[in-house]
């Protein structure tokens, strides 16, 4: 079976859903009912796909129905809207309807399919002869037991009830959204983009949404607030956060917002619990460093206008407190360079090349 989960590149391959928890998706141009075959007889029946499928388990050998010869009580569920975005930590889960996709439900719920989240998570998954699937992570990180159309489950030793019954959708194993977080990971759900963010680990992820700027780490997913006037850009293929750095602790995000074409800077922002402060734009190609109330960046890399090309060897330094930035002509280049501090004096190091690291005086 083909999955294609890929990091996220482009702002419309990072949009997505989830359902009920207070406005869970809604859509529905007309229910499409999916079915699963007969497990009580003999009879070759036909799928919403067209497929041919039968009692003897005469279906792809990934499936659940094969795995488990029909012995499964196979649940149905009727899909309203197949048009939702999946992203499973930082990639995008590009599949089919068949493969296994998510959807939202005739009851406004949105289903994710177990199947393809474990596989991005690099976890197994066995279906065991007793009906129950089995799932695994690397050294016991994740153990989960749980089966098609029943409640009960047992989660990290932990034992739990779904919702929301495990369900089979063209013999791919679906459970609920909200549902999904029982059992590892956190769920975030952006209705406007039709967007379902799945996410488990321990270092935090940042992720442009629709609209919205998120913070995703081991206590959960969180919207950051953006400064009044800023609003992420949209309407691009690229990914509106284009700058992205920690230093000594503290993270720095550079964002496109609306209004902004590729050859402007980008405003550039400090992580202050839930809020993003704004400190100065920089170019988005650029590597930067900020020591206090000082910013470091250069033209970076980027493409530059004829009326405005790209200096290879000049320094910009931005002044928080005041606003003022100026310039600096350097004896080599800086604009592949990244920045660092020791003992006081800012240590340029090209990454491009042999990664040579100089120091940088500047003139008064």
């Amino acid at each position: 079976m083909l999955r294609k989960c890929i990091a996220t590149v482009t702002l419309a391959l990072a949009l997505f859903a989830l359902a009920p928890v207070a406005g869970w998706a809604t859509d529905s141009p007309g229910p499409t009912t999916i079915v699963n075959p007969s497990t009580t007889d003999n009879t070759v029946t036909k799928d919403a796909f067209g497929d041919l499928v039968d009692a003897q388990g005469n279906t792809h050998p990934d499936t659940v129905g094969a795995k488990l010869g029909w012995l499964l009580p196979a649940g149905s569920d009727q899909v309203a809207s197949w048009d939702l975005t999946l992203l499973v930590n930082s990639q995008v889960c590009r599949t089919t309807a068949a493969e296994g996709a998510p959807y939202i439900n005739n009851q406004d719920r949105t289903m994710i399919p177990l199947r393809v989240v474990n596989d991005a998570f690099g976890y197994q998954t066995d279906w065991q002869p007793d009906g129950t699937i089995h799932i695994t992570g690397a050294e016991g990180t994740v153990d989960v037991t749980l089966t098609v159309g029943q409640a009960a489950y047992t989660a990290n030793g932990q034992a739990g009830r779904f919702a929301t019954l495990p369900t089979l959708t063209n013999n791919r194993t679906y459970l609920p959204a909200r549902d999904f977080a029982q059992l590892y990971g956190h769920i975030y759900w952006d209705a406007p983009s039709r967007t379902v963010w799945v996410y488990q680990g321990k270092d935090p992820l940042y992720q442009v949404i629709g609209t919205k700027v998120l913070r995703a780490n081991d206590a959960g997913i969180q919207e950051l607030t953006l400064p009044a006037g800023y609003t992420p850009l949209t309407q691009t293929a690229t990914n509106p956060l284009v700058l992205k750095e920690t230093i000594q602790g503290v993270t720095y995000l550079g964002l496109m917002t609306q209004g902004q074409d590729f050859s402007q800077k980008v405003p550039l922002f400090q992580v202050k619990d839930q809020a993003l402060i704004y400190l100065t734009d920089v170019f988005g190609s650029s590597h930067f460093y900020v020591d206090g109330s000082k910013v470091y960046y250069t033209d970076g890399t980027g493409a530059a206008s004829w009326t405005n090309p790209i200096q290879p060897n000049r320094l910009y330094i931005a002044d928080t407190a005041s606003g003022q930035v100026t310039s600096h002509d350097l004896a080599f280049p800086v604009n592949t360079s990244s920045f660092s501090m020791k003992d006081g004096k800012l240590i340029a190091t090209d990454q491009q090349g042999r990664g040579t690291a100089r120091e940088i005086e500047l003139k008064a």
